[in-house]
């Protein structure tokens, strides 16, 4: 299950623009895009102003963003030995 955020939230938060000009700089969106693809921008633009509000599916989340982090852990003492 998804939280929708009204326009005039996202607008007040500034989620995905900034109340200065209007444009992505400084806006949590920008903040946090790392993504290297269109698809990738789009989709974290989706989570971002859509987020979850189901403790099982944010807990399942969190579970595989750590075990993503735990095994890059891995991979880099590999490389490094």
């Amino acid at each position: 299950m998804e939280m929708t955020f009204s326009a005039n939230a996202l607008q007040q938060l500034e989620i995905l623009k900034n109340n200065s000009d209007g444009s992505e700089n400084g806006s949590l969106l920008q903040i946090l895009n790392c993504t290297l693809t269109i698809f990738g921008s789009r989709l974290l633009r989706h989570w971002v102003s859509h987020p979850l509000c189901d403790q099982t599916m944010i807990s399942a989340c969190l579970h595989a963003v750590s075990e993503i982090a735990e095994s890059m852990k891995q991979f880099a003492y590999m490389m490094c030995t």
